[in-house]
């Protein structure tokens, strides 16, 4: 649950456009660019999935072993790879979390700057500034510094608090999914050419039924790991 939370129910899906934007990827002549670009992200996640199923199905299962904290994983890499696969490893993670870090938090803060300008002006135009806009610095510094307070004693660990984060996220998974169905569906939104055709709108069914089933077995999940 934690790995489908991870990959197909963040909340970061949603900041994708805004990244777009940011590059300049508007109107459709960018289409081709901003399929191949998204395809690849879509590849190496595959990818990393099937990474770390193989290794889990290779080094911890035959040996009953599990990961309780960060440590765990690079010591078990490091009894197969040697120490210079640990220092990678380590390596990885500091990439991973500190890329991730600012790319969440300048997404979301663009994403809530967005919002709150979008509800107070209603239908009326706004200007894509948000990154002027005093809520985007709050924003910003709420997302850098309130992850410190999981170092606190007492916090739950690493591994523990990963695992119930993205299994929570499947949640969001029928709310994206029913809500792209609902705006691939209306011409007002897409376009009268761009609608959904009835096997498009087979497969938003289809994601959407999953994404309700997906939900109730993360909260069951979770309920299941913290309870004692």
């Amino acid at each position: 649950m934690a790995m489908i939370g991870a990959v197909g129910g963040s909340l970061g899906n949603l900041l994708y456009p805004y990244f777009m934007e940011k590059k300049g990827w508007r109107g459709p002549t960018y289409r081709r660019m901003q399929t191949y670009d998204l395809l690849l992200a879509v590849v190496a996640m595959i990818l990393l999935n099937l990474a770390v199923w193989v290794l889990g199905a290779e080094l911890l299962h035959p040996k009953g072993l599990t990961i309780k904290e960060l440590d765990d994983l690079p010591k078990l890499l490091s009894e197969t790879l040697g120490t210079a696969g640990r220092s990678l490893f380590y390596v990885g993670i500091f990439a991973a979390i500190f890329t991730s870090l600012i790319g969440h938090a300048m997404g979301l803060a663009l994403m809530g700057s967005h919002a709150w300008l979008r509800w107070r002006a209603g239908a009326a135009k706004i200007e894509p500034t948000y990154q002027d806009h005093p809520l985007y610095k709050w924003i910003v510094v709420w997302c850098l510094v309130s992850p410190l307070i999981w170092t606190i004693d007492g916090m739950p660990d690493f591994v523990t608090l990963t695992l119930v984060t993205n299994s929570l996220q499947v949640i969001l998974i029928p709310l994206i999914a029913g809500g792209l169905w609902a705006i691939t569906s209306t011409s007002r939104c897409i376009g009268r050419s761009y609608r959904n055709r009835w096997w498009e709108h087979l497969v938003m069914g289809s994601l959407f039924g999953l994404g309700l089933v997906g939900a109730v077995k993360a909260v069951q999940s979770v309920v299941e790991m913290v309870s004692p």
